[in-house]
This record gives structure tokens, C-alpha cells and sequence, in this order.
């Protein structure tokens, strides 16, 4: 019912050209989406308005699935739910409405909801209407201070972001439906191999069908007691490397070593 295309749109006479995606519905382009992005093509990618309009067109698919609900706050706060939970009935699996999405990551329906505020908050400057599908309010000192780190954060994230405003405006207030925050997972130690088994690697680890990898063993030397970074042994030349007698005669006695130390 709704599909996103790009177009080339002229806006005056003189035949520059602007790409733009463009949401076709039965009746037509959208032409409000359009206009906005129009209005943010000075300071947003094409890929962030291939999102922003792939956000309006969910928003409008939900919007046709549930026609009988006429709160429109309650419809976003609804649409917002069914982005983290899916729309397929858990116990069935089935979907009545049809429009079977599977739950997204708390990042992409974070974006989704982010995409579609900006968009209802520009339109709601020429339709007061607009506005109330996510309305803002004030909230306490906790909840000012949550959106002044999201500024701050999309604020550095922005190509253009140093031409913003230093700090968000203190008279604007927080949307009613926000985006989950992600969980934080604590950093711990990478996974690594252990050191006391470093020589079993090398004498086992690189002998297949009687035959040693001194290619392999060597390699891992380097990388492991001579610092080097994992590409650069890629820079290696045969020429670079001459095979000894006293590469397999210090094999032999590693393995004598370990023997011994079993």
C-alpha cells in the first residue's frame, strides 16, 4: 500500500535537482514528508532520510492495521510497543493484522521512534495536531538532565554537530514515548590462550600427519613474543625467511623438553 522510491525533485526553475527518497500512497506522494525532507537535506545524509521515510511508512502501516483507534498518543505509544515486541501472537504464531514484524533490536526501535518525534515535532510547527501524537511535557530534574546527554550525544554524533546549540534548549521538554535505553554490559578480559599451554601449542599444535608447519610456528612467534600486529606477517616474503637444520633439530628438543616435563 505504501512504497518508498527516490526521486529527483526540482524546486525552482534553474534545474539543479535534489535525490530525495519519496513515499507513494494510493492518494499520492506524501507530500508533508517531502517537504521535511526537503527542509533537513542541508545537514542529513540520503541514508538518514531513507530511514526516517522507512519509519513514517511503518508508522502508516500500523496506522492502517488499527483504524478504529482515534487517540493518537495512545496509537504511538502502541506502535512504540509492537517495535520491541513483534505483532505475532506468542501462544499462536499467528498475526492477525498482518504485518508480521518480528521485535527489533532496542538500538533500531530507539532510531524508529527517534526518526518519527523529529519528524511530528517539525510538522506539528505548521499542524498543532501533529504535535500530540507525541506530545512533550516537563518532567523533573532527572529526566532534564537524561535529555541533555541525549543532546549532547547526538550533538557530537552529527557531521554538522558543532554548529548546534552548546546545550539544548532549557524550555523544551522530553517526548512522552522514548526510546528503551540500552543495557550495559560490563567489560571484561578478551578471551585469550592460556600461556602455560603456549609450548604444547607449537609442538602439537602445528605437526599434522608427521609433518611440522614451521610456517605456522614461526608466525605465531612473532605475533605472540615479538609484538607484531596480525596483518603484518601478511607482508612477509618467502626471501625474507631461510630454512636452517637447526629449526628442526630446536623442535626436536622442545618436544624432548616437554616429554620430559610430562
Amino acid at each position: 500500500m505504501f512504497v518508498t522510491v527516490k526521486a529527483k525533485v526540482y524546486t525552482d526553475a534553474t534545474g539543479v535537482a535534489t535525490e530525495l527518497p519519496v513515499l507513494l500512497t494510493p492518494v499520492g506522494v506524501l507530500e508533508p514528508l517531502l517537504d521535511y525532507c526537503l527542509y533537513r537535506s542541508h545537514d542529513r545524509s540520503l541514508t538518514w532520510m531513507s530511514k526516517a521515510t522507512r519509519s513514517v511508512r511503518m508508522f502508516l502501516d500500523y496506522l492502517q492495521t488499527n483504524p478504529a483507534e482515534r487517540d493518537t498518543y495512545r496509537l504511538f505509544q502502541n506502535f512504540a510497543q509492537r517495535l520491541y515486541t513483534g505483532t505475532f501472537d506468542r501462544e499462536t504464531g499467528l498475526d492477525p493484522s498482518g504485518l508480521c514484524w518480528a521485535p527489533r533490536s532496542p538500538q533500531d526501535a530507539s532510531h524508529i521512534i527517534t526518526h518519527l518525534s523529529d519528524f511530528f515535532d517539525w510538522l506539528g510547527e505548521m499542524r498543532p495536531e501533529a504535535a500530540k501524537v507525541n506530545p512533550r511535557y516537563g518532567g523533573g530534574a532527572f529526566d532534564r538532565q537524561t535529555d541533555e546527554a541525549a543532546y549532547q550525544y547526538r550533538r557530537s554524533k552529527a557531521f554538522l554537530g558543532h554548529t548546534w546549540a552548546a546545550n539544548a534548549s532549557p524550555a523544551e521538554a522530553g517526548h512522552r514515548v522514548r526510546g528503551r535505553r540500552q543495557p550495559k554490559v560490563a567489560k571484561g578480559e578478551p578471551p585469550a590462550f592460556p600461556d602455560e599451554r603456549f609450548e604444547e601449542l607449537l609442538v602439537k599444535g602445528f605437526c599434522v600427519a608427521g609433518r611440522d608447519d614451521y610456517r605456522g610456528m614461526l608466525i605465531t612467534l612473532l605475533l605472540h613474543g615479538a609484538g607484531f600486529r596480525e596483518s603484518e606477517p601478511c607482508h612477509l616474503y618467502i626471501g625474507f625467511v631461510a630454512i636452517r637444520k637447526a629449526s628442526q633439530r630446536n623442535v626436536d628438543i622442545m618436544r624432548t623438553t616437554h616429554a620430559t616435563n610430562e
